[in-house]
């Protein structure tokens, strides 16, 4: 992993949030990840990526209560 993104995971958990990372791989994975993380009621979605990574995120976000 990035040593950025590990800082930044490490920070998070610091202030007390349970992270659990996943990267995409393919095109969709974005999307399908964010539906999932909203199907299991987590709070928060926080994406690092690209423009096109997040409006994936976004997509799989529409209806739900989870923030990204």
């Amino acid at each position: 992993m990035h040593r950025a993104l590990r800082h930044v995971v490490d920070s998070i958990e610091r202030h007390g949030w349970s992270v659990e990372l996943k990267l995409t791989e393919k095109p969709g994975d974005a999307t399908s990840l964010s539906e999932q993380a909203a199907d299991a009621g987590l709070d928060v979605v926080i994406v690092a990526g690209g423009d096109g990574t997040l409006n994936e995120a976004v997509n799989g976000l529409v209806g739900s209560d989870t923030a990204l």
